[in-house]
């Protein structure tokens, strides 16, 4: 009973996050580039309230944070890119602060691309869970090409 209530709040929140930048009427930048936005939940699949600090990242780069006083049993990080090119790019969901190390968590996201002609892209990243160390991270590897 307790993990269909937390994957439908987490649906939710997804869902949320897919309405952004679809459509084909996202920003676009003056390169003409993609407007790529992305995020995803990481939850704890035991509601234990171990989550302080979650970031996002774009081909390494941190894009978003998600950070929590008290700890929380789920966070959502997002962030966004504009001109970003056509092809692989990767998104990674970095354990930035927990007040238990090492704890296992559940990673889902989502990745919505637009370009300027109106083409549109969603991609669905996990679920994966797995044992998380603070700063630990997992990575999803992505094609950009709405």
């Amino acid at each position: 009973m307790w993990r269909p209530m937390k994957r439908g709040a987490l649906a939710l929140l997804l869902a949320g996050l897919a309405g952004c930048g679809g459509g084909g009427g996202g920003s676009v930048g003056p390169g003409g580039g993609i407007s790529v936005v992305f995020g995803g939940g990481v939850s704890q699949p035991g509601f234990a309230l171990t989550l302080r600090k979650v970031e996002v990242l774009f081909d390494g780069k941190v894009a978003g944070r998600s950070q929590a006083s008290p700890a929380e049993w789920m966070l959502v990080p997002q962030g966004s890119k504009s001109n970003v090119a056509r092809g692989v790019h990767t998104v990674s969901f970095r354990i930035a602060d927990q007040a238990v190390s090492p704890m296992d968590y559940t990673v889902e996201g989502i990745v919505n691309a637009s370009d300027q002609n109106g083409g549109t892209q969603t991609i669905t990243l996990g679920p994966v869970t797995q044992g998380f160390a603070t700063g630990d991270m997992i990575t999803f590897s992505v094609t950009i090409d709405p």
